[in-house]
C-alpha cells in the first residue's frame, strides 16, 4: 500500500498507549461513501459491508506504524458495530505483535493449592486491554470530531 491509497484519515488509533502501531479511522458520509473508499483504498467492499478492518503492510517511511485501516459511516456508528470492528483491530494488532490469543486456553490452579481458578490467561487479557484502549480512544476522538455526543 502506498501513500496515495490511505483513504483520507478522520482519525489516528494507537493501539495500546505507549505503541508506536496505528491505525487509521475513515469516516464516510455515508455507507455507498465508505464502500466506494474501500475499493479504491482496499480494493475490495462486500455491497452489504457496514464496516471494516483492513490490514496493511506500508513501506513509505511518513506512515512508519501505519498496521491497518477502519472504515466506518457516520450513519453506523453504533456503540456495538464499532466495538465489534475494534476487536478485529485488536485482533490484527496482536498478529502483528505475534501474541497469540486462544479463547480456549484456561489457567487452572486449584484453589485447594492456594491459587486461583481463573478463565483468563496473560494473552486474553493482553487483547482485552487493547480492545479496552482501542475503544476509549475511539469514543473521545470521535466526540472531538463531533462525530458523536455523549448519550447519543
Amino acid at each position: 500500500m502506498t501513500m496515495a491509497t490511505v483513504p483520507p484519515i478522520t482519525f489516528r488509533l494507537r493501539a495500546r498507549p505507549t505503541s508506536r502501531c496505528w491505525f487509521v479511522v475513515h469516516v464516510a458520509d455515508s455507507l455507498t461513501a465508505m464502500r466506494r473508499t474501500m475499493r479504491k483504498s482496499a480494493g475490495w467492499a462486500h455491497p452489504n459491508q457496514l464496516a471494516a478492518v483492513d490490514s496493511v503492510r506500508i513501506t513509505d517511511p511518513r506512515l512508519r506504524g501505519l498496521i491497518g485501516i477502519v472504515y466506518f459511516a457516520k450513519s453506523h456508528l453504533g456503540s456495538g458495530l464499532v466495538a465489534h470492528e475494534l476487536t478485529h483491530a485488536a485482533f490484527r494488532y496482536a498478529e502483528h505483535v505475534r501474541v497469540q490469543v486462544r479463547h480456549w486456553e484456561w489457567r487452572d490452579k486449584p484453589a485447594t493449592l492456594g491459587g486461583d481458578k481463573t478463565t483468563t490467561v496473560p494473552a486474553e487479557e493482553f487483547l482485552c486491554s487493547v480492545v479496552e484502549h482501542l475503544n476509549r480512544e475511539f469514543w473521545l476522538k470521535a466526540y472531538r470530531a463531533g462525530l458523536a455526543r455523549p448519550g447519543d
